[in-house]
């Protein structure tokens, strides 16, 4: 008598771990946000090297116009003191976080210097309605066509020169910097000024 046997098979379930997958992922998408960063800085520092500005010594461009209050401003009238001459714009965020040390600095009764600003190919009604919500009360010169800027050598905002009291580009200053960075810059320069002498 023949005897069959049914023999049933079980086939074990093949389970693929999802982690080395996700470590993958986790690797990949990583390496790119490092990529981007170390591109983002390059980019950055090298802006900062390729920009010189006018050289230390030459003559800074006149300019005139009025401000947002109507009032002139000629770069030529302020002969004899130390100038600050800052190039900002609403719609730059290292721009608005340097505001507040220029509002600090126009405010500021020991600050021996003229604060002119200069904002370029923006209109004059939304610079009034940004520094009105902004309760900004420094000079502000609306450079509408850009004419300052390119007699600058404007590339990209924030920047500042400082202008001595003959006339002549002392040195200038690209970037917001850390907070404090352009006061402490300011004050270390006006603490070397001298009426008679370029300032050092």
């Amino acid at each position: 008598m023949n005897t069959t046997a049914n023999l049933t098979t079980t086939a074990n379930p093949i389970v693929i771990s999802k982690s080395p997958m996700i470590k993958r992922t986790a690797m990949i998408l990583g390496i790119a946000i490092v990529a981007f960063i170390l591109l983002f800085a390059t980019s950055a520092f090298l802006a900062m090297q390729v920009w010189n500005g006018l050289d230390a010594g030459q003559p800074a461009p006149t300019f005139s116009g009025h401000d947002l209050n109507g009032n002139p401003l000629n770069l030529e009238e302020y002969k004899g003191k130390p100038v600050m001459l800052t190039f900002w714009s609403p719609d730059c965020g290292a721009c608005r976080e340097e505001l507040p040390t220029l509002q600090a600095i126009a405010a500021d009764p020991n600050a021996d210097v003229t604060l002119l600003t200069i904002v370029s190919k923006v209109p004059a009604a939304e610079v009034q309605q940004f520094v009105t919500e902004a309760g900004l009360t420094f000079p502000i010169l609306v450079d509408e066509p850009g004419n300052i800027a390119t007699a600058y050598e404007i590339t990209g905002v924030p920047v500042s020169y400082f202008i001595n009291p003959d006339g002549t580009i002392d040195h200038s200053i690209i970037g917001a910097g850390s907070e404090g960075t352009l006061r402490n810059d300011l004050f270390t320069w006006l603490g070397t000024c001298n009426l008679e002498e370029v300032c050092k």
